[in-house]
């Protein structure tokens, strides 16, 4: 959606230049949320600088855990290994534990700066019914994030 924000965890330090860097290079038109280089656009919200403020950033698993988020699957460090090896399931699982994970920040975010109105439990609820709808077999929905 062209109005909605691009939600990401340090997504300017990497995400959002190899996401720019792959439309280029496929020949998409870029989104509206990725043409305006400011890294602190107002169609962008990335949640680590959020949450740090000026202090230095917390990497995604220690902040979901100091928060009671439930987060990745793998260390981050061994994706590439699993790419390597094929293990594309453990790929999946490890992609879409970030998704959730930034989803569950978001709605905290949103909710504590009154950008949305929710009921937490509820919205949470919602995530995890979705989830576990969207990926059945998701080691990581079933063990962390089911309903």
């Amino acid at each position: 959606h062209a109005d909605a924000p691009l939600v990401t965890w340090a997504g300017e330090a990497k995400d959002i230049a190899v996401l720019r860097r792959v439309a280029s290079e496929a020949g998409l038109l870029l989104p509206p949320q990725l043409l305006d280089l400011n890294p602190y656009s107002r169609q962008r919200l990335d949640l680590c600088r959020m949450v740090a403020g000026t202090a230095r950033f917390p990497h995604l698993p220690e902040y979901a855990a100091a928060t009671g988020v439930p987060c990745k699957p793998s260390p981050a460090k061994l994706v590439g290994q699993l790419v390597e090896s094929g293990d594309w399931d453990k790929v999946r699982d490890q992609c879409f534990a970030d998704v959730l994970t930034t989803s569950v920040i978001a709605l905290r975010h949103l909710a504590s700066h009154g950008i949305i109105a929710c009921h937490p439990q509820r919205s949470l609820a919602a995530i995890a019914d979705a989830a576990s709808k969207a990926m059945p077999k998701s080691a990581f929905v079933q063990r962390a994030f089911s309903p």
